[in-house]
């Protein structure tokens, strides 16, 4: 296993560090998390024209009150929608342009069963200094990128619906054969059998959301992944 250690420099912050109206992955919140030194965990998806932009969802309603998901669109499309805030959707090299090494980045691929998005992000990764991991649910991306670029620092994602050990052996021997530096799994079942297969691994628990959350997962993980960072940072 290699070294993770920066991903116990301080608190990651989930999607950036959005508060008092900021928006979630924005420029504005990943600012707010290099200012406190915050670890920054984001999202990425590929466009239509095959740019890489950093946003949640598939689809941009929800943020944007656009109805159409991020694979149909063009960059250009999308950088004409406006975020609640004013702020357009950044891509990931301004991002990282931002970011510049500053804090370490925790980069989700959003799940692309073809693996189309990952030529375009080595194409930025490649050349970025700054310490990064990537990670996503998709064991298809995970292993193609070990077979690729096998000094990316990789982590598999792990939600709630895993909670059988044995229903979900075939998994873990294939999570197992991936080789991982880390595995990022939901809080739900930070208690459960199916987390002590992977004791081995460091592991990064999502999302913790204020300070009782806090309290009772920080002695079960690696690190944590937060939002309300504020709301509880004194109690750290």
């Amino acid at each position: 296993m290699r070294k993770i250690s920066f991903l116990k420099n301080n608190l990651i912050a989930h999607r950036g560090l959005f508060k008092n109206g900021d928006i979630e992955n924005s420029l504005k919140a990943f600012k707010n998390s290099i200012d406190n030194k915050c670890i920054i965990e984001l999202d990425v998806h590929k466009t239509k024209d095959n740019k890489i932009v950093v946003f949640h969802d598939d689809n941009l309603k929800r943020l944007t009150g656009c109805d159409k998901n991020i694979i149909d669109c063009t960059l250009k499309e999308i950088k004409k929608l406006k975020l609640s805030d004013g702020q357009s959707i950044p891509t990931l090299n301004e991002v990282l342009t931002l970011v510049d090494g500053n804090v370490p980045l925790i980069i989700e691929i959003k799940t692309d069963s073809l693996c189309l998005i990952l030529p375009f992000l080595y194409d930025l990764l490649d050349n970025y200094n700054g310490p990064f991991v990537v990670k996503s649910f998709s064991i298809d991306i995970i292993k193609r990128i070990k077979e690729d670029r096998e000094k990316y620092l990789r982590g598999l994602l792990i939600g709630k619906t895993f909670k059988n050990i044995i229903k979900n052996i075939i998994l873990i021997r294939r999570i197992n054969k991936l080789d991982l530096d880390f595995i990022s799994i939901n809080k739900t079942i930070a208690f459960s059998n199916f987390i002590k297969v992977f004791k081995k691994l460091p592991i990064l628990l999502w999302t913790i959301k204020d300070k009782n959350e806090y309290l009772k997962y920080k002695d079960n993980s690696y690190n944590l992944i937060c939002e309300n960072i504020e709301s509880f940072r004194r109690c750290i």
